[in-house]
């Protein structure tokens, strides 16, 4: 184990106007011609990633930045080409998010799933409507062989009568 190191982390940021004339807000007592800000963290080797980036966080919103600006910056940075589409999934199952194409292949998936479900349920419908065809049709050759069967009958008993 290491001995404890006094150590800091120090930003700093300072801006001088050169030319005067030019800075109209000035003259309005709009701005300040000169400005220097200094943050200090003593300690960091005790603080965690979050700890860090939140201290960091202070120093960008005190420079002027907004939390919009700050996390388009941040969002630019990390899906940046050098990292992986494995490393993004990586960050987004972390994180409730998944990636642009992986979000595409879903919806492919569900749309394939979706038109597939159609296609059986109309082979189904179909399926029916030609079983209820038959139906019908087994139901028209009945009628027509029971009518024959009255009327041979009927031609039977006329003839038996004629005897």
């Amino acid at each position: 184990m290491t001995e404890p190191r006094d150590s800091k982390i120090t930003l700093t940021y300072s801006s001088k106007w050169n030319d005067m004339s030019s800075r109209s807000g000035f003259e309005w007592g709009e701005s300040i011609p000169e400005e220097s800000m200094t943050m200090v963290l003593p300690g960091p080797e005790e603080l965690n990633i979050y700890q860090l980036f939140e201290w960091y966080l202070k120093f960008l919103r005190h420079f002027g930045f907004n939390d919009k600006v700050i996390r388009k910056g941040l969002a630019n940075h990390l899906f940046d080409t050098v990292v992986t589409d494995d490393e993004l999934r990586e960050i987004g199952k972390e994180n409730g998010f998944i990636t642009e194409s992986d979000f595409f292949d879903k919806v492919e998936e569900e749309v394939k799933k979706k038109i597939e479900a159609k296609e059986e349920a109309g082979k189904d419908e179909v399926l029916a409507a030609i079983d209820h065809f038959f139906d019908k049709v087994e139901e028209e050759v009945k009628k027509k062989i029971e009518a024959k069967e009255e009327a041979g009958k009927d031609e039977l008993l006329a003839a038996i009568d004629r005897l």
